[in-house]
């Protein structure tokens, strides 16, 4: 049975150049409402209300495995 994500932000990172590239155990966005998940630099990210925001430091597979959708914008 697939373990459940993080319910804990992953804490402040600093976002450089390559925040919007996806390596594993990259830093991703997920959203609690839609059940996306999307690139720190996603335009949808800055629309989703701070209750649904949650940071999680998981793999692309790591989040499908949880039930989360990719974003069709960032495509992570």
């Amino acid at each position: 049975m697939p373990s459940s994500p993080p319910s804990q932000p992953c804490g402040a990172r600093a976002l450089g150049a390559l925040a919007c590239l996806a390596p594993v155990g990259a830093y991703l966005i997920r959203n609690k409402d839609s059940g996306k998940f999307h690139l720190p630099g996603c335009r949808d990210v800055s629309k989703m209300s701070a209750a649904n925001k949650l940071e999680v430091t998981a793999t692309r597979d790591e989040m499908l495995e949880w039930g989360y959708v990719p974003c069709m914008h960032c495509n992570p």
